[in-house]
């Protein structure tokens, strides 16, 4: 792969283990990742985030999205009222 290259992968994240796997991928910190000498664990800061976190995934997404469940709250409070 040449540095003109690009792998950009999109998939559903359903629950949040899923987004703790992605994370787990993403940072390479899956132990199976060491073993395999055709991973190069010192290219992973080479990654380039959409949407850069410096917490765990699962923290980011609570931060990310407490206004849009404070609003959402809300609203299903008025609808079962």
């Amino acid at each position: 792969m040449s540095l003109n290259d690009a792998i950009f992968k999109t998939q559903p994240i359903v629950t949040l283990q899923d987004l703790a796997q992605i994370e787990s991928h993403n940072k390479r910190e899956k132990q199976a990742y060491k073993s395999n000498s055709d991973i190069k664990l010192e290219l992973r800061n080479d990654n380039i985030e959409l949407v850069p976190l410096t917490e765990k995934y699962v923290k980011g997404f609570y931060h990310i999205t407490k206004v849009y469940r404070k609003e959402h709250e809300e609203r299903m409070k008025k609808e079962l009222s």
